[in-house]
């Protein structure tokens, strides 16, 4: 390949892909500097850091690459996540035409890193030196060692990093959202739930200090504010059981003027500078998915910027204009449940993807000179605020620290302050004994903690409960005997969120369900030794469905482009056979003896498809239950947290033969996923303590990404 070769014992990989010279692997001709790869006529462009990868790969001549000196070469002082190189290493597979069953090209070690299994071979100097005379200076071009920046990123040896100081500028009871500044960064506008005599709406105070004034008095719910480039008035979104509409009111107060109505929901809102359009988030009539729309305000009509492609996407939110005018930010949601940033042009058009990895954008604003945006996301597990860079999509941390979840940034027009809403809520697991109790139900405590605790579910034999908590630090993996006792650590995957737990019916076992980056795939652990290994590859998006028999047999849920299907696996021999259901990305399938029980989201309905061929039958609608994935199956029957007329939540168990329903339980009103025993006797249950938010504030100017 080349004289010069990187070497991963002492750290040192190439540190510039463009300086590499062309070489063969396995029939691909690989040009670094062009950033492209060619075979049999076929020609690819790839990302220059996908490039950088695949030449570090290479210069390591089949030799383990750890992740850490992937991570530390390529992106530099850039801080990013791991499961940023996964998604690169992903797509560099499906480029070169990996197989996901029998690696041929990038081979993943488990807890080492990647090696290359072709080897390298040097393009002959004649064909090669053509393409670049400049390049060629008498002798083969050497390859750029670079030198690894060490995990300490911010101690002895690197530039120190200004750690960045929020302070509260509201501390009221109940919870605020939604903050917009005004232009100059004095006044703020912001929706309040849980003031004194207890009604929604939206508020106005100043950064520095003062009191705050009710500013609207709805009958529904005003939230999603901003203002006019000219500070004088203030849009937002009215939400009523009837629609949403986009109203007026100046900042001063005073009566609301209706602009806009529309039958759904509305998902951001964004003045543009020049002040003669609005851009907001809304669904398009002709597609039914969210898009782009402007409003003109002075006739008020409004037309689509942006148009979704519904085989690959959901819908797009958070509109944002860039300073001078000319750009839009705005998050689109695909299929498997991802809202990465996109950019578009004022004047509309398809709009190009920015970023890789965001996974659930919570709120983005542009920084005051257009060159950076800041972006509220979950890249490390935890939603936090972010800077990215508008040009290559490249994200770092903003230095901040601020425990809980940071979303909905606003900045002022003249950088001279960043709001944003600091979230904190508190998870708890209580335990229902259904039976064995004289009195009825019981609920108590299922394990003493002051951490988050969720996403509970019970190993087959009802010995153990696994369950996600934070007491770690971060969220992982955790078991504890039936009683809530003998907690203990199990697994805690780096930079990835788990979604959900399956228990092998040996009742040793767990399958999880895993996020990150753009991709979804899952892994096994061992309960007793911690160790884990993947389903697959991961060169497309899986989910875990649950085993469907004692067997071994499992339901996995694939990403077949538009849609995903329903695949019966044999957990032995690896059998795989797609069966006759199509979902959404976001729905959860469940198999019964009786067919599958699944979501649709596009209905809002819980159905049943039966096992003997006969049309889907629905069971319970989202209105219905108390939080949409609050429903679990086990021989007893299907288990639903559902709201009824008079407010109350009730766990009822569903006869899936007739659709009876059977009460069990009146439980706490924030209850959000139930965990069942396999007899039915017991339910752990996820329950929200605690929800608290406030808004704080960061002095300008903020540092930019460069």
């Amino acid at each position: 390949m080349v004289e010069a070769q990187g070497n991963p014992a002492t750290g040192k990989l190439p540190a510039h892909a463009a300086e590499a010279a062309p070489f063969q692997l396995d029939g691909w001709l690989v040009e670094p500097p062009l950033n492209r790869v060619s075979r049999d006529g076929h020609t690819e462009t790839i990302e220059p850091r996908m490039m950088h990868v695949l030449v570090c790969l290479a210069a390591a001549r089949g030799e383990v690459v750890s992740r850490r000196d992937l991570l530390d070469t390529v992106w530099g002082e850039t801080v990013v996540g791991e499961e940023v190189l996964t998604r690169i290493v992903s797509r560099l597979r499906v480029v070169l035409g990996d197989d996901r069953q029998r690696t041929r090209f990038i081979e993943t070690i488990r807890g080492g890193g990647y090696r290359l299994l072709p080897v390298p071979e040097a393009v002959a100097e004649r064909s090669w030196r053509r393409w670049f005379p400049g390049l060629y200076v008498g002798a083969i071009l050497i390859l750029a060692l670079g030198v690894v920046w060490t995990v300490g990123r911010m101690s002895t040896g690197s530039e120190p990093v200004e750690i960045l100081t929020a302070v509260p500028v509201t501390a009221l009871p109940g919870n605020e959202a939604y903050p917009a500044l005004a232009p100059d960064g004095v006044t703020m506008v912001f929706t309040w739930t849980g003031g004194e005599d207890e009604a929604p709406g939206l508020f106005v105070k100043q950064t520095t200090g003062g009191e705050v004034r009710r500013l609207t008095r709805p009958d529904g719910m005003d939230t999603r504010p901003v203002f006019s480039p000219s500070g004088s008035d203030v849009a937002f979104v009215r939400r009523t059981h009837e629609g949403s509409s986009i109203r007026l009111v100046p900042a001063l107060g005073g009566a609301t003027r209706l602009l806009t109505e529309t039958a759904g929901g509305v998902f951001g809102l964004s003045w543009s500078p020049a002040g003669d359009h609005l851009v907001f988030a809304a669904k398009d009539t002709t597609s039914g998915q969210s898009c782009l729309l402007s409003l003109d305000l002075q006739s008020l009509e409004v037309s689509a910027l942006t148009s979704v492609n519904t085989a690959t996407h959901m819908g797009d939110s958070w509109p944002a204009h860039a300073p001078d005018g000319r750009t839009i930010a705005f998050a689109r949601c695909d299929h498997a449940g991802l809202r990465e940033v996109w950019l578009v042009p004022a004047t509309g058009g398809p709009g190009r993807q920015l970023t890789q990895g965001m996974k659930d954008c919570q709120g983005l604003a542009w920084l005051a000179g257009g060159d950076g945006l800041i972006v509220s996301s979950p890249v490390r597990g935890r939603t936090g605020l972010w800077q990215v860079d508008p040009a290559d999509g490249e994200v770092s941390w903003l230095p901040l620290i601020a425990q809980g979840e940071n979303t909905h940034p606003t900045l002022a027009a003249d950088g001279s302050a960043l709001v944003f809403r600091n979230l904190q809520r508190d998870f708890d697991l209580k335990r229902l004994v259904v039976d064995g109790a004289a009195s009825g139900p019981q609920l108590q405590n299922f394990s003493p903690s002051t951490r988050n605790e969720y996403l509970a579910t019970w190993s087959p034999d009802a010995a153990q409960v696994a369950f996600i908590s934070d007491r770690a630090g971060s969220p992982a993996l955790w078991l504890a005997r039936s009683d809530g006792t003998h907690s203990r650590l199990v697994a805690a995957p780096p930079d990835a969120e788990i979604t959900a737990l399956f228990w092998a019916p040996d009742s040793r076992r767990l399958a999880m369900n895993l996020m990150a980056a753009d991709l979804a795939w899952v892994e096994f652990v061992d309960t007793e030794t911690g160790l884990t290994h993947p389903l697959g590859e991961a060169l497309v998006h899986e989910r875990f469905c649950g085993w469907m028999d004692e067997s071994g047999s499992f339901g996995l849920l694939r990403d077949e482009g538009e849609f995903w299907r329903l695949h019966r696996l044999r957990d032995d021999d690896g059998e795989d056979v797609p069966l006759d259901l199509e979902l959404s990305g976001h729905a959860r399938v469940r198999t019964t003896p009786l067919g599958h029980v699944f979501e649709d989201p596009e209905s809002r309905r819980l159905w049943l498809l039966p096992a003997d061929g006969g049309p889907r039958r629905p069971l319970v609608t989202a209105d219905e239950m108390s939080h949409w994935r609050a429903w679990q199956y086990v021989e007893a029957g299907l288990h639903v947290v559902r709201t009824d007329e008079v407010g109350r939540v009730l766990v009822e168990v569903v006869d899936l033969a007739d659709g009876s329903r059977r009460l069990l339980a009146e439980v706490p009103e924030r209850t959000y996923d139930l965990a069942v025993s396999a007899d039915g006797a017991e339910i752990l249950l996820t329950t929200l303590a605690d929800v608290r938010s406030d808004l704080l504030m960061v002095p300008g100017p903020l540092p930019t990404a460069r």
